[in-house]
């Protein structure tokens, strides 16, 4: 299952998305930065952002900034903010590679991260994707906001992004509930 990237064509996965009220999956995924991130390692927070991004595609790459900018704004706050990439590299259609420089496997995700000089976990689940599933994420961008319980508040859009174009504005409340 590859998750979809914004604007493509392609049928959504038939699984259901985490509801507003529920609790987070618990998690446990590699990072790019060699370390293990678990859910747990983020509890003394009073937000925890979850996204969805994909190497592949061009919105999620176009988000980057805009995750980025949230990490630095925030920095004071107690919010902490994640990425995962949930998408298998076999199984992303040919066509969604077309205008991507980087791929979806994990080594692919080191040097975007390095590139875009993320100041934020990049985590993969594209092995398995049990989180992925787990949350329903079934785009990218898709971002999960949860508050200091681990209750989702707020699941959707990052940004008015659309394909490749810069945001407007962000849409995904990142403070406090």
């Amino acid at each position: 299952m590859g998750l979809l990237c914004v604007g493509t064509a392609s049928a959504v996965p038939k699984y259901r998305t985490l509801a507003i009220g529920k609790a987070s999956p618990n998690w446990e995924l590699p990072g790019v930065d060699g370390k293990t991130h678990r859910l747990k390692d983020y509890a003394d927070k009073d937000a925890l952002m979850v996204g969805f991004l994909a190497g592949h595609c061009p919105t999620s790459q176009s988000v980057g900034g805009g995750v980025k900018k949230i990490v630095t704004d925030f920095k004071d706050e107690s919010l902490a903010l994640v990425a995962i990439s949930g998408n298998s590299p076999p199984d992303v259609e040919a066509r969604e590679m077309l205008r991507s420089i980087f791929e979806d496997s994990f080594e692919s995700m080191v040097d975007h991260a390095a590139m875009y000089v993320f100041n934020f976990p990049f985590l993969y689940d594209g092995d398995t994707q049990e989180v992925t599933m787990a949350f329903g994420a079934r785009a990218t961008p898709h971002v999960f906001n949860f508050d200091k319980d681990c209750i989702l508040r707020y699941e959707g859009r990052l940004d008015d992004t659309e394909h490749d174009k810069q945001p407007t504005q962000i849409i995904a409340h990142c403070g406090r509930w």
